[in-house]
């Protein structure tokens, strides 16, 4: 039988866990305030492990962070591209039995983000593109109901994606006052998590203005 040699066996053992490397990175990170230094960390972690997982979070929620507070169109743009792909990268290194916490918090954070593209140009110019980006973010809904705190926001993400979908140009009057409907009752109910209340709030004004601007009964 041939040898695998020694040497080769640890590398690849080494390539499938988080090094020390690593997990300063992420202890540095989770202690960092400012979100423009965490935006900018290069993360190399890439086992199927929680360390690599909540390395990308921290990364996806600091763009996130600075895609709502940065001055320029472009500015906000690259920080959104940035959380996009940070919680891209953390949900595909879920792995198996991950932590319940550990998979809402990447399945919220890439749903804010997917919606944040769909929402936004250039994705929002391109109506085959964002009905791509809305229909990613409807195939986790299902993942995130079933999570532990997760329920609140599929309900609300459920919620925005009828609204966008009654606000598509061209629809008919009735399609549009069936789905504003339909979104305002798929709202979830009070209480609601911190970072979703005044989301929600603002979703359910918009709905209402959208209705009355309609002529919806």
């Amino acid at each position: 039988m041939r040898r695998v040699p020694v040497l080769l066996l640890v590398l690849a053992a080494a390539a499938c866990h988080p090094t020390q490397s690593d997990l300063a990175q992420l202890g540095r990170m989770q202690r960092q305030p400012d979100p423009r230094v965490n935006a900018g960390e290069q993360i190399a972690c890439d086992a199927r492990d929680p360390v690599c997982v909540r390395l990308q979070v921290a990364r996806g929620s600091a763009c996130q962070q600075l895609a709502e507070a940065l001055p320029t169109p472009d500015e906000r743009l690259a920080q959104r591209r940035c959380a996009l792909e940070a919680f891209t990268a953390a949900r595909g290194l879920l792995p198996d039995g991950a932590e319940a916490e550990d998979r809402r918090q990447v399945l919220v954070g890439l749903a804010f983000a997917r919606s944040a593209d769909r929402d936004n140009a250039p994705t929002a110019a391109n109506p085959a593109a964002a009905a791509a980006r809305d229909a990613e973010l409807a195939a986790d809904l299902p993942a995130l109901r079933a999570t532990p705190r997760g329920a609140p926001y599929a309900a609300f993400f459920e919620a925005q994606s009828r609204g966008w979908r009654a606000l598509r140009p061209g629809l008919a009057t009735p399609d549009a006052c069936r789905l504003s409907s339909e979104a305002l009752a798929a709202l979830p109910a009070d209480p609601l998590p911190d970072d979703l209340r005044q989301k929600a709030t603002t979703l359910r004004g918009s709905l209402g203005a959208f209705r009355t601007a309609k002529g919806c009964a």
